[in-house]
C-alpha cells in the first residue's frame, strides 16, 4: 500500500521519494551552513579582532561577494568542468552532488556569519573581562577562544539553523 500513492507506469512510491529528497535538501542545507559559519568565523575574527586594513580588506570583500548573484554563479560553475568534477565527490555518506551544492552555497554566503562575528566581536572586545585578561598578560588567541568565542556560539548557531532551512 502506498501512502501518497504511485507514480505512472513504473508504479514508484511517491512518499518514499520525497522523503529521499527531504534527506538531500538536509544534507545541502547542514554542509553549506558548515562551510560558511567556518569560513565567516575565520574571516569575521580575523576583521573584528585585528581591525584597521584587515578589516577594510574583509569588510570590502564581503561587499564584493554580496553583491554577486549567487543562483546564476551557481549555475555557471555547475555548468563547467569544475561542477563535473565535485559532483563525483561523496566522501562515502553523501549523495552524488551533495558535496559540490553545499560548496558553493557556502562559498557564497560566508558573508553572513563573518559580518555577525565581526559586529560582535566589536562590541566585546571593549568590554571589562577583556581588558582584565589583556592586564593579567592573556595573549589574543587565548582571550579569542576563552572570552570572545562562547559569546559567539548562540548567535551562529541560531543563524545556522535558519541558513539550514534556506539552503
Amino acid at each position: 500500500m502506498f501512502v501518497l500513492g504511485a507514480d505512472g507506469a513504473l508504479g514508484r512510491d511517491l512518499f518514499l521519494r520525497i522523503l529521499y529528497g527531504g534527506q538531500v535538501s538536509i544534507e545541502v542545507g547542514v554542509f553549506a551552513a558548515l562551510i560558511a559559519v567556518s569560513i565567516g568565523v575565520v574571516l569575521g575574527a580575523l576583521a573584528g579582532m585585528a581591525g584597521g586594513v584587515v578589516d577594510a580588506t574583509v569588510a570590502r570583500l564581503s561587499e564584493m561577494v554580496m553583491a554577486l548573484p549567487v543562483l546564476f554563479l551557481l549555475v555557471l560553475v555547475g555548468a563547467s568542468s569544475l561542477g563535473a568534477r565535485l559532483q563525483d565527490v561523496t566522501f562515502g555518506v553523501l549523495s552524488e552532488g551533495v558535496f559540490a551544492v553545499a560548496l558553493l552555497i557556502g562559498l557564497f554566503t560566508w558573508f553572513y556569519p563573518a559580518r555577525l562575528v565581526r559586529t560582535q566581536l566589536l562590541t566585546l572586545r571593549r568590554d571589562e573581562f577583556v581588558d582584565a585578561s589583556i592586564v593579567t598578560g592573556a595573549g589574543m588567541s587565548w582571550i579569542f577562544r576563552r572570552h570572545l568565542l562562547p559569546h559567539l556560539v548562540p548567535s551562529l548557531l541560531t543563524w545556522g539553523a535558519l541558513a539550514v532551512a534556506t539552503g
